[in-house]
C-alpha cells in the first residue's frame, strides 16, 4: 500500500475520532444545566498545560487573575477545579468539609505497589478516620510530642556541632543537607528509636530509597495527558518506580521482623515510651481494633511519614534561612530577642518558643509566603455548589494557598517579608483564618503541624543564634520559587559564605508537571522529518548545479514561520539584512524568493517584466466558488489583457474618473457631515469606519450607480459579505504548511467562507439580473454607463476578443471592493496618524490649503496641482506605508535575478516596504519627511524602482489615479477641516500590523478632534482596517501548528510502545543532567562553553557526564579527578577526538596536535622536543625574538610620542606572528600591511572554524552531510594556506640548492629541518608534504594565538591592579636597570614577573578546555567510562576552584611567591602539568610541546611592556579594562584592549 494513503487513513482515523469526542462534548454541554467554573481557551489533548510556564502555584495565580477565584483546568485529560480565595476555601473547608473529606492521589499510582494502602490519599472513610484516631490519641500526643521534642533538641545540638566544625575547618557545608539530615534522623528515631541505636546507618539508606520513589513517583505519567495510553509504561519510570519500591518493602519487612523478634515493650505500661512502629504493630497485633491494620498500610504510612515530614520541614527552614539573609535588620531584631530571653550560654529550647513572640512571628511569617504545601488537593464526595458555582461529585479540587496568602486584601504589600504584621496578630496556624492555611484545615489538616512547628522554631532559633549568615559577592538570595510541579521548593541554588548551602528540591509525594517530556516526543518527530528532508535537500543539492539565493536555516514542517515575529515586510526585511536582498524562503510548505531591493525589482519588473507577469494567489483557494475567474491574480494570458486593457480604455479612462469626480466629491462632503454631527453630539467617532465607508460607496456608487438610488443599503450588505470572506480567506489553510492535509477543512474556515461566498454571489446575481431587465444599451455615450454597464456589455458582446462569464463579472467587483476600499481607507489613516504625529508638517500643510483654497470652501480634486505640500504628504505616505507592501510574482519560465537562479513557478515576494526605505536612496529613511519629495520628480507610476507604491509594469495597479484622487481629496479636507489630537497628549503608535503582509495598523489610536470651522471638539477612535489580501495575517496560528504535532506526537506513542525492546544493563554513569532528544545537552553549553560547563559541575559535582548531540563526554573539573584521569588513566586518554573541521584543517590529521597516538604522533613529538622546540633550537633562534620584540618597541614608542592609542591584541597578534613566522620560515609575515593581515585572518578563520560546532561531528545521521556549508568555507581558508605554504616551502628547497655548501654555518629555521628530515631516506619515519604543511599549521594556529592572547590578559590585569603594576616595574628596575630592555636571560632572576605570569595563566588559561578521547573502557571515580568517550578537562574552572585558592577570582600573584611554589631557580617548572589545579598547557604526553617557547615569550614581552611603558585605557570604566570573554579555541577577550602608552623610561634606552 502506497505510504500516502497509509499516512491519509490514520489521519481520517485522528480527524474522526477528534469530530466525535467534539460531538460528545457539544451533546453533553447542551443537555447540562449546569452552572460550571470558567476556564482558559485549552488545546487539543494537552489542555492548559501550554500556559504553565513557571510553577504550578505561581501559574494558577496568574490564570486565577484572568479567570476568577474558582477556575476549571485541564492538564492533558486530567480536569482540575482550581480556588484561589478564602471564600470559596472556607466554603470547602468548613462549610461543606466533609463533602471534600477526600483527597485525590497524583502521579503514576498503577505503578504503586501499595496503591491503595495510603493514609495521606486514603478516600475519607473507615481506615482514614481510624489512622487519624490513632494519631492524636497515641502517636502525636502531648507526651509523645514531648519526646519527640527531646530528640529534635538532640538533633539540633548535632546540627550545631557540624557545622561549627565545618566553619572552623574552612569547608563548605551544604546546608540543605544537613537539614534534611537533621530531620530525617529526628523521623527516624520517632518511628523506629529502638532499631536506630542497633543499625545507625540504616536511616541513610532509607532516606536513599525515598529520595529515589519520589524521582520516579513525581515524573509525568502518560496517563495523565491521553488516557488510551495509561497502560503503557513507554519510558520505564513506572518500572523503575516498582523496582525501587520493591527494595524499600523488603528493607521495611526486615524491621518491622526484627521489632516482633525482639518484643520489648508491648508488655510496657508506659506508652510514651514506646516509637511509632512500636504502636503501629501493636495495634496490628489487636485483634479488637476497630480496623485491622495490614502490613502494606503500615509500610506506605512509613513512606508517606518520610516523604512529608523530612522535606516539607526542611525546605521551610531552608526559605526561612533565605529570607533572614534577605532581611539582615529582621535577622538583628530576632537575633536581639533570643540573646535577651535565652542568653548566650546555652542553646535555645521548646520550652523558650512562647517567650519568644518575635521568633514564632518570622515562623508564621516564612509559611505564609512559603507554605510547605502551597496546595490542599481535595476530592468532592457529591454535587456541591461553591461560591454559586457547580461542582460535580469526583472532581479534583486544588486550592491554591499560595495566592490565598498572597492577597493583598488581607496583607498588606504581600509580597514583602514583614513578620511584624504577625505581632499582636491572634491569626493561628490551625486553619480557622481562611486566609493563612499553611497546613491546611478540617478533617484533612495536616496531623504533624505541632511537631513541624517545634522544628521549625527550635532549628530557625538555634541557627539564628549561633551563626551569622552572608551570601556569596554580596548578592541577595534569590527567592524565586520552583519552575515547575506543586512543591514549595527552590529553583536556584544559594550560594553563602563559610556555609555553602546549595539547594535540593525534594518534594512531598506530588506530581511535577514536565513539559520536556512533552518535547521529547515533539523532538523525536522533528530531528525523523528533519533528517528525511536534510536526505532529500542533500541530493537534490548534489544533482543540481544551480546557484539559488541564500536561506536561514529552516525548522521541519513549519519552515521559517518561527523566523517572521512581525509582520512580513518588517520580517522579511530583518532577514534581509542578514542573508541578502535575494533570499529564499520557507513559510511551511510553500517556498518563496524575497526580493528587497531595487536593482532586483528592476530586473524583475522591467528587464524580465514578460517573465514575471503573473501572480501567485494566496489562501485556501480550493474552497472559493471563483477559483479560476480572478483578475488580479489571474495568470499572464488573453484573459488578463483583454481584463487589463478594459480597465484603462472603458472602466477607469480619464472621462471616467472624470464623471465619477462628482461622487468622490459627494461622499467627501457627507463625510464630513457625518464628523461634524458626531461632534456636536459629543459622540464618539470611529474615523476608521467612516473612511471605510466613504471609499465603500465610492466604489459601490462607480460600480453599480444606477442600483445606489433604488437600494441605498445595499453597499452596506455587499461590504458586510466582502468582510466575512476576507475573515475567512486569511485564516491558515493546513494546505499552505502539509500538503496531505490540503483537502481537510478541519477547523471549518473553508465551509465558513464557500457558504459566505454563495451569500455573496446570490446577490449580485440578482443585482446582475436587474441591470439586464433595465438595459441601458440605447444610450449613446458611455460615460453615462457604470462598471456593471460596461461589463454586461462586454459580456453580452459575441465578437469580444474574450467571452467573459457571470462568474468572472462577479469576482472582479469582488475584488473591485477589496482593494479598492480598505486600501485607500488604510493609506488615509497612516496620513493622519503621520500628521498628529508631526505637528510640524500638520501646520504647513494647513497653511497651504488656506492660502490656495481659502476657508470659505472644501478642498477639490482640481485644487490638487498647486498643492505641491499636500502631493509630497500624500507620496511620503505610502513610501513609509505602501498599500501592498509586498508585490507577489511568478515567474514564466527559468530566470536568473541578481546572479541567482530562479525555477519557473517560484512564487516570489517584491519587499516594496524595505525597498522604500533604503537608506542608501533616503536620507533618514524611517523618518516622515514630505520635504523629500518637493521639486523631486519621483513619479507614482514605478518607473522610479526605489519608489514603488503601486506595483510596476504589466501588474501595476490599475486603480492607482483613481485612489490618488481620493486620497489627495479626503486628506486634505481632514487637515483643512479638524485639528486632531491623540487622547491624553500621546503620539500616535505607527506601530506596523503584527502579521501578514498588509499595510495595516497593529494598535488602536484615540484622538480628540477639533471642527476647525465651527470650533467643536470631540474624541474620535481610529481603528486598524484590513488590508487586500491579509491573508498571512493568521500564518502564524499556533493552535492549528500544535494540532498538528500532536497527531504525529500521539503516533510516536504508540510506535515506540509497539517496537520498545528491552535493554540490556546499563553502566553505572557518572551524574547527568536531563537530556534533550537527539541533540543531547547542546542547550546547555551556551555561547562559551568552558563557563556552561563549570555551571553544569557547581551542580552535578566534579565529575559530570553529558552528551553533545550522540557523542558521550565526561567532564572533569577538580584537582583529584583530573590527577586520576591525566595519571591512572593517562594511556587510555591520549587521544584527541577526530572532529571533520579540523581533520580537513590538518590534511586527514597529518599533523602533531590532531594526530592519533601512534608511532606518527610519537615520532613527530620526538622531532619537537629534540629538534624544532629543543633547547640548541630555541637558543639559536634566540636573536630573532630579540630582534622582533625590539621592533615591537620601537612601534609603541613612536605611538607613545604621538598620543595615539594602540589596541594591543592586534600588535600582540602581530608580534607573536612574525617571532614563529621567522623560527618557522625565516621571514616576517608582516613587512606589509596587507600580508599582516592576510595571515591573521587566516588565522583567525582556522580557529574560528576549528571550534564550531559541526552537525556532521555531532548527530550521527548527519554524518555524510554538510548541512551548515563548511566545506566550501574549510576548502576557501585551507586553500590559501596552501599557496602561501606551497610557495614559501618551493623558495626554502630553492635555497637549499643553492646553500649547501655554506649550510653547515647558517642558523636552520624550523621549516629548514622539517625539509631536511622529509628528504631523508635514513629517517626514522618518511615525513609526507602534507605533515610538513599540518606541523607548521599547528605552529601558527597554536603558538601565536595562544602566546598573544596570553600576554593581553596579562596587560590587561595589570592595568587593572596599579599596585601590582608597581611592584612588578620596582623588581625589574631594581634587577635589569633602566639603562637596557629586559631579555629572556633575566626571567629566572623575576620571581614576582614569574608570580604574574602564573596568576594570568592560571585566570586566563590560554586554552581553557583540555579535550581528549578514551580508547578503551575504564574506571573514574567509581564510575564506568565507556570506550569513545570524549573527555573535557576544565583547566579554567581548575584554576578557580575554591577548594584549591583562596579568594580563587581575585588577582594575587603573591600567592605564587610561597614556599609551596618555590621549586628552585625555574619557578615554572610548576605550570607544565605537575600540580593538577594548574593545568595550563594540559599534563602527560600529550601536554603542549610549545610550552618552553611560551614561558621564554610570554613573560619577556610582558616584562618589557610594563619596563619601558605605563597604559592608561582608552574609554575605560574608571581606568579600568572589561575582562568579559567570548567564545573561541583560545581564551579570547570579548573587547578589544585599545590603550595609550606612556614612556616610563627616559632617556629611552638604546635599542
Amino acid at each position: 500500500m502506497a505510504p500516502t494513503l497509509v499516512l491519509t487513513d490514520f489521519l481520517l482515523l485522528i480527524i474522526s475520532t477528534l469530530l466525535l469526542v467534539l460531538l460528545v462534548k457539544s451533546l453533553r454541554n447542551s443537555k447540562s444545566k449546569g452552572k460550571y467554573p470558567p476556564s482558559a481557551p485549552a488545546l487539543p489533548i494537552i489542555g492548559h498545560i501550554h500556559l504553565l510556564k513557571s510553577g504550578l502555584p505561581t501559574s494558577f495565580a496568574t490564570l486565577a487573575r484572568k479567570y476568577g477565584p474558582l477556575m476549571q483546568i485541564r492538564l492533558g485529560a486530567a480536569k482540575f477545579v482550581v480556588v484561589s480565595d478564602a471564600k470559596s476555601a472556607q466554603e470547602i473547608l468548613r462549610t461543606f468539609d466533609t463533602d471534600f473529606a477526600s483527597k485525590f492521589q497524583p502521579g503514576p499510582t498503577n505503578y504503586h505497589i501499595y496503591e491503595d494502602s495510603s493514609f495521606a490519599n486514603a478516600p475519607y472513610g473507615a481506615y482514614w478516620k481510624f489512622m487519624k484516631k490513632l494519631f492524636m490519641t497515641k502517636l502525636l500526643t502531648g507526651s509523645q510530642l514531648q519526646r519527640f521534642t527531646n530528640i529534635g533538641e538532640q538533633e539540633t545540638i548535632k546540627l550545631i556541632k557540624s557545622l561549627l566544625n565545618r566553619s572552623k575547618a574552612g569547608e563548605p557545608c551544604d546546608l540543605t543537607a544537613e537539614l534534611t539530615e537533621v530531620t530525617h534522623s529526628t523521623i527516624y528515631k520517632m518511628a523506629m528509636g529502638r532499631r536506630y541505636s542497633n543499625n545507625p546507618s540504616q536511616a541513610a539508606e532509607i532516606r536513599k530509597i525515598i529520595t529515589v520513589t519520589l524521582k520516579y513517583a513525581a515524573k509525568f505519567h502518560l496517563a495523565e495527558v491521553f488516557g488510551p495510553l495509561q497502560k503503557f509504561d513507554l519510558f520505564g519510570k513506572g518500572k523503575r518506580l516498582n523496582l525501587t519500591l520493591k527494595g524499600y518493602d523488603q528493607l521495611i519487612e526486615q524491621i518491622m521482623k526484627d521489632y516482633q523478634d525482639n518484643d520489648l515493650k508491648y508488655n510496657c505500661e508506659n506508652d510514651d515510651e514506646k516509637d511509632v512502629m512500636d504502636i503501629l504493630l501493636e495495634t496490628y497485633k489487636d485483634a479488637d481494633a476497630e480496623v485491622k491494620l495490614t502490613r502494606d498500610q503500615i509500610k506506605n504510612f512509613f513512606m508517606e511519614l518520610f516523604m512529608a515530614g523530612v522535606d516539607t520541614t526542611a525546605a521551610v527552614i531552608r526559605w526561612a534561612m533565605e529570607e533572614l539573609i534577605n532581611h539582615p535588620n529582621i535577622f538583628k531584631i530576632l537575633r536581639e530577642e533570643i540573646d535577651s530571653i535565652v542568653g548566650n550560654n546555652r542553646l535555645i529550647k521548646e520550652s523558650d518558643v512562647p517567650k519568644l513572640p518575635y521568633l514564632q512571628a518570622v515562623a508564621k511569617e516564612i509559611l505564609r509566603l512559603h507554605p510547605p504545601s502551597p496546595f490542599l488537593r481535595r476530592l468532592s464526595n457529591k454535587d456541591s455548589k461553591i461560591n454559586g458555582f457547580d461542582i460535580q461529585k469526583g472532581t479534583r479540587v486544588f486550592i491554591n494557598v499560595y495566592m490565598l496568602m498572597r492577597d493583598p486584601n488581607c496583607y498588606k504589600e504581600p509580597e514583602k517579608f514583614m513578620p511584624e504584621r504577625f505581632l499582636g496578630n491572634c491569626t493561628e496556624m490551625k486553619g480557622r483564618d481562611f486566609h493563612y492555611l499553611p497546613f491546611g484545615r478540617g478533617r484533612r489538616g495536616c496531623p504533624g503541624a505541632s511537631l513541624a512547628k517545634s522544628l521549625l522554631h527550635a532549628t530557625i532559633g538555634a541557627l539564628v543564634q549561633c551563626f551569622d549568615w552572608k551570601v556569596k559577592d554580596g548578592e541577595k538570595a534569590d527567592t524565586e520559587a520552583t519552575g515547575t510541579g506543586y512543591s514549595g521548593a527552590f529553583a536556584s541554588p544559594l550560594p553563602i559564605t563559610s556555609l555553602h548551602a546549595p539547594y535540593q528540591n525534594f518534594m512531598a509525594p506530588t506530581l511535577s508537571i514536565c513539559l520536556t517530556d512533552y518535547f521529547h516526543h515533539l523532538l523525536i518527530l522533528i530531528i525523523s522529518t528533519l533528517f528525511l528532508l536534510f536526505l532529500v535537500k542533500s541530493f537534490r543539492n548534489f544533482k543540481s548545479k544551480s546557484k539559488y539565493p541564500p536561506t536561514p536555516p529552516a525548522f521541519p514542517i513549519i519552515g521559517h514561520i518561527h523566523l517572521l515575529k512581525s509582520g512580513l515586510p518588517t520580517s522579511f526585511q530583518s532577514l534581509a539584512r542578514i542573508y541578502g536582498p535575494i533570499m529564499q524562503i520557507r513559510v511551511g510548505a510553500a517556498n518563496f524568493v524575497v526580493a528587497s531591493d531595487a536593482k532586483s525589482a528592476q530586473q524583475i519588473l522591467r528587464t524580465f517584466d514578460a517573465d514575471f507577469a503573473s501572480k501567485f494567489q494566496p489562501g485556501p483557494t480550493n474552497y472559493h466558488i471563483y477559483e479560476d475567474s480572478s483578475f488580479v491574480n489571474a495568470p499572464y494570458g488573453a484573459y488578463w489583457r483583454f481584463m487589463k486593457k478594459l480597465c484603462m480604455t472603458k472602466l477607469f479612462t480619464g472621462s471616467q474618473l472624470d464623471r465619477f469626480n462628482g461622487i468622490r466629491e459627494q461622499e467627501t462632503s457627507k463625510l464630513l457631515k457625518s464628523l461634524l454631527n458626531k461632534s456636536k453630539a459629543g459622540e464618539p467617532c470611529d474615523l476608521a469606519a467612516e473612511v471605510t465607508e466613504l471609499t465603500n460607496n465610492m466604489i459601490y456608487r462607480m460600480a453599480m450607480g444606477r442600483r445606489c438610488s433604488n437600494y441605498p443599503n445595499q453597499a452596506a450588505k455587499i461590504r458586510r459579505f466582502i468582510t466575512d470572506s476576507m475573515k475567512y480567506a486569511a485564516k491558515f489553510h493546513f494546505g499552505e504548511v502539509f500538503g496531505p492535509l490540503k483537502k481537510f477543512d478541519l477547523f471549518g474556515n473553508g465551509k465558513r467562507l464557500k457558504l459566505t461566498l454563495k451569500g455573496y454571489d446570490q446577490m449580485i446575481e440578482q443585482i446582475m439580473k436587474d441591470y439586464q431587465d433595465n438595459d441601458l444599451e440605447t444610450s449613446e455615450n458611455d460615460d453615462e454607463k457604470d462598471v456593471m454597464d460596461i461589463l454586461l456589455e462586454s459580456y453580452k458582446d459575441t465578437n469580444a476578443e474574450v467571452k467573459l462569464t457571470r462568474d468572472q463579472i462577479k469576482n472582479f467587483f469582488m475584488e473591485l471592493f477589496m482593494a479598492g476600499v480598505d486600501t485607500t481607507a488604510a493609506a488615509i489613516r497612516w496620513a493622519i496618524a503621520e500628521l498628529i504625529n508631526h505637528p510640524n508638517i500638520f501646520k504647513i500643510l494647513r497653511e497651504e490649503l488656506d492660502s490656495v483654497v481659502g476657508n470659505n470652501r472644501l478642498i477639490k480634486e482640481s485644487d490638487v496641482p498647486k498643492l505641491p505640500y499636500l502631493q509630497a504628504v500624500v507620496k511620503e505616505t505610502l513610501r513609509l506605508h505602501p498599500p501592498g507592501p509586498l508585490l507577489r510574482r511568478v515567474p514564466n519560465k527559468d530566470s536568473k535575478i541578481n546572479g541567482f537562479d530562479l525555477k519557473k513557478g517560484t512564487r516570489v515576494f517584491i519587499n516594496v516596504y524595505m525597498i522604500m526605505r533604503d537608506p542608501n536612496c533616503y536620507k533618514e529613511p524611517e523618518k516622515f519627511m514630505p520635504e523629500r519629495f518637493l521639486g523631486n520628480s519621483t513619479e507614482m507610476k514605478g518607473q522610479d524602482f526605489h519608489y514603488l507604491p503601486f506595483g510596476s509594469g504589466r501588474r501595476a495597479c490599475p486603480g492607482a489615479s483613481h485612489a490618488m484622487f481620493v486620497m489627495h481629496a479626503t486628506i486634505g479636507a481632514l487637515t483643512q477641516c479638524f485639528n486632531w489630537k491623540v487622547k491624553e497628549a500621546e503620539k500616535v503608535d505607527t506601530e506596523a500590523a503584527g502579521t501578514g503582509y498588509s499595510g495595516a495598523f497593529a494598535v488602536p489610536l484615540l484622538t480628540t478632534l477639533i471642527w476647525t470651522l465651527y470650533k467643536n471638539m470631540q474624541e474620535t477612535p481610529v481603528f486598524a482596517t484590513c488590508i487586500y489580501f491579509s491573508y498571512c495575517s493568521n500564518m502564524v496560528d499556533s493552535q492549528e501548528y500544535i494540532l498538528l504535532f500532536l497527531i504525529w506526537f500521539i503516533t510516536i506513542f504508540f510506535l515506540r510502545a509497539i517496537l520498545s525492546n528491552s535493554r540490556g544493563k546499563k553502566p553505572h554513569l557518572p551524574p547527568t543532567p536531563r537530556a534533550l532528544p537527539v541533540i543531547g545537552h547542546m542547550h546547555l553549553l551556551g555561547p562559551i562553553p568552558h563557563q556552561a560547563l563549570n555551571k553544569l559541575s557547581d551542580r552535578f559535582g566534579p565529575l559530570v557526564y553529558f552528551y553533545i548531540g550522540s557523542k558521550p563526554c565526561l567532564l572533569v573539573s577538580s584537582q583529584e579527578t583530573a590527577k586520576e584521569v591525566f595519571k591512572n588513566h593517562e594511556t587510555t586518554f591520549l587521544n584527541r577526538p577526530k572532529m571533520v573541521n579540523l581533520d580537513y584543517l590538518t590534511y586527514g590529521t597529518a599533523d602533531m596536535a590532531m594526530a592519533p597516538y601512534g608511532p606518527l604522533w610519537k615520532y613527530m613529538k620526538k622531532l619537537c622536543m629534540s629538534e624544532l622546540l629543543g633547547t640548541r633550537t630555541l637558543d639559536q633562534l634566540l636573536p630573532v625574538r630579540r630582534e622582533e620584540m625590539t621592533r615591537f618597541v620601537r612601534l609603541i614608542q613612536d605611538k607613545a610620542k604621538t598620543g595615539e592609542a594602540l589596541d594591543v591584541g592586534v600588535e600582540l597578534m602581530r608580534l607573536t606572528n612574525n617571532i614563529i613566522s621567522r623560527m618557522l620560515l625565516s621571514k616576517r609575515c608582516s613587512d606589509k600591511e596587507d600580508e599582516a593581515n592576510e595571515v591573521q585572518t587566516i588565522v583567525k578563520e582556522m580557529n574560528k572554524l576549528g571550534t564550531k560546532f559541526n552537525l556532521s561531528d555531532l548527530l550521527w545521521f548527519c554524518k555524510n552531510l554538510d548541512l551548515q556549508g563548511f566545506r566550501k568555507r574549510l576548502k576557501d581558508v585551507r586553500d590559501r594556506y596552501d599557496i602561501l605554504m606551497e610557495k614559501i616551502i618551493l623558495e626554502h628547497k630553492e635555497a637549499r640548492k643553492k646553500n649547501k655548501s655554506t649550510a653547515a654555518d647558517t642558523v636552520k629555521d624550523v621549516l629548514d629541518i622539517l625539509i631536511g628530515i622529509s628528504e631523508d631516506q635514513n629517517a626514522e619515519m618518511k615525513l609526507t608534504a602534507e605533515n610538513v604543511k599540518a606541523f607548521v599549521m599547528n605552529f601558527f594556529g597554536a603558538g601565536t594565538d595562544t602566546s598573544s592572547v596570553t600576554i593581553g590578559w596579562g596587560i590587561a590585569e595589570l592595568i587593572n591592579h596599579p599596585n601590582v603594576m608597581e611592584k612588578v616595574q620596582t623588581e625589574i628596575d631594581s634587577v635589569v636597570g633602566r639603562n637596557r630592555i629586559l631579555e629572556e636571560s633575566d626571567i629566572s632572576n623575576l620571581p614576582y614577573l614569574q608570580a604574574i605570569v602564573k596568576e594570568t595563566l592560571r585566570l586566563h588559561p590560554g586554552g581553557p578546555l583540555v579535550v581528549r578521547e578514551s580508547t578503551e573502557d575504564c574506571v573514574i571515580g567509581g564510575y564506568e567510562i565507556p570506550e569513545g568517550t570524549r573527555l573535557f578537562v576544565n583547566v579554567w574552572a581548575l584554576g578557580r576552584d575554591p577548594n584549591q585558592w583562596e579568594n580563587p577570582l581575585e588577582f594575587l600573584p603573591e600567592r605564587f611567591l610561597s614556599e609551596e611554589w618555590r621549586q628552585g631557580k625555574n619557578q615554572f617548572l610548576d605550570v607544565r602539568g605537575q600540580h593538577f589545579n594548574l593545568l595550563p598547557f594540559g599534563s602527560g604526553r600529550r601536554s603542549c610541546p610549545g610550552a618552553s617557547l611560551a614561558l621564554q615569550v610570554v613573560p619577556t614581552v610582558l616584562g618589557i611592556m610594563v619596563q619601558c611603558f605605563d597604559w592608561k585605557v582608552r574609554d575605560g570604566a574608571n581606568g579600568t579594562v572589561n575582562m568579559e570573554e567570548k567564545a573561541g579555541m583560545t581564551l579570547l577577550r570579548a573587547h578589544p584592549l585599545v590603550c595609550h602608552p606612556v614612556t616610563r623610561l627616559s632617556p629611552f634606552p638604546a635599542l
